[in-house]
């Protein structure tokens, strides 16, 4: 049948006591305090549930993911590629080898930054009012052979067309003012 214990009884395994199983009144215990490590093993998954097992804290799944769940939802998981997270993600650092790819927008908040370079030889940024792109070097905007790099206000206004090849056109209030040509410039107006 069953065995009771009371309160700070403990069940003690190992010659010194090394693994140690009580309830101290408030909380249960589980404690290793030998030299070796504590293993946790299941013949399938295990899985860690709250007392009523009926929700989801974490589950070792044999042979893959390892998950980890907040109020039964999975919010972080291993994979074979690295680590799947659903939801926000809040880091105070978080440093990135190799390439990230995302699927959504990016949102830096504030006067922060986007630095590039070993030595921030480049920043994009907007101080409050103003949207700054600095360089510590040359700044090359490229676009593909056979295309145009088009500089438009905010209401989608031409200002400036650097074309491929071509000629380089500047604009007043949308109207072509200023084209460079193979052998000289033409001016309107």
């Amino acid at each position: 049948d069953n065995v009771f214990l009371g309160d700070n009884d403990r069940i003690n395994l190992g010659d010194g006591n090394d693994l140690q199983i009580w309830h101290n009144g408030s909380s249960s215990n589980i404690t290793d305090a030998g030299t070796g490590s504590l293993y946790i093993g299941g013949n399938n998954d295990v899985v860690i549930t709250d007392g009523a097992i009926s929700e989801t804290k974490a589950k070792f799944t044999t042979n893959g993911a390892v998950e980890l769940y907040y109020d039964n939802s999975k919010k972080f998981e291993t994979a074979t590629s690295g680590v799947n997270i659903v939801g926000t993600t809040t880091t105070g650092q978080l440093n990135v080898s190799g390439v990230s790819t995302f699927q959504d927008n990016v949102n830096i908040s504030g006067t922060n930054q986007l630095i590039f370079g070993n030595s921030n030889d480049a920043t994009l940024y907007n101080d409050g009012t103003d949207t700054r792109f600095t360089s510590g070097g040359k700044l090359f905007l490229r676009g593909d052979l056979g295309q145009y790099v088009r500089i438009e206000d905010g209401s989608s206004n031409t200002l400036a067309d650097f074309n491929s090849q071509g000629s380089v056109d500047l604009y007043y209030n949308n109207s072509k003012k200023f084209e460079t040509t193979t052998g000289s410039v033409d001016i309107t107006g």
